[in-house]
């Protein structure tokens, strides 16, 4: 796959008095920063999370799309390389469809796990619950290939694919 890349950089004008932390991101569209006395940040500074900085609902919404990323990677992989077939997370990062954060099955203050089927056909479901129920989240998702995002509180437990639709 041909990507196109970038990097951006900020840093504080005047350290200490217009800010501590630097920034980087590039073509991967990962946050990362730290306070490096004024210096560059760079890919090996922490990864920074720009939801789970505003709280449990940001967090939310940004696992909704995440799981709507998920679900699109899955749909992509076995349109192409998969010939049909889904796959797990890591493939999915490794194929270039997802980001690296996400492909830790880690974000937003969110788990992730794709689990596949083989009979009667291939299909897959993806579940997100929150890390820490009531601190970083408290519903939790799930959608398969009918792209029907579910979920509900489970008091940071697994959504059920009986579980109401979420637009």
């Amino acid at each position: 796959m041909n990507r196109g890349s970038f990097a951006a950089n900020a840093t504080p004008a005047r350290y200490r008095k217009t800010g501590l932390r630097s920034y980087h991101i590039d073509y991967r569209g990962v946050l990362f920063g730290n306070d490096k006395g004024g210096a560059l940040a760079n890919d090996s500074d922490v990864v920074i999370d720009t939801c789970a900085l505003f709280g449990m609902n940001d967090n939310e919404r940004c696992t909704i799309m995440a799981m709507r990323t998920l679900q699109g990677a899955e749909m992509t992989y076995a349109a192409t390389w998969g010939n049909g077939n889904y796959c797990l997370i890591p493939q999915l990062y490794i194929s270039g469809l997802i980001d690296m954060v996400l492909g830790t099955s880690y974000k937003h203050g969110y788990l992730f796990e794709v689990k596949l089927t083989v009979k009667p056909t291939p299909g897959f479901q993806v579940y997100g619950w929150p890390e820490q129920y009531g601190v970083t989240g408290r519903l939790s998702f799930f959608i398969d290939q009918t792209g029907v995002l579910r979920g509900g509180d489970h008091g940071g437990y697994h959504a059920e694919p009986t579980d109401p639709p979420i637009n």
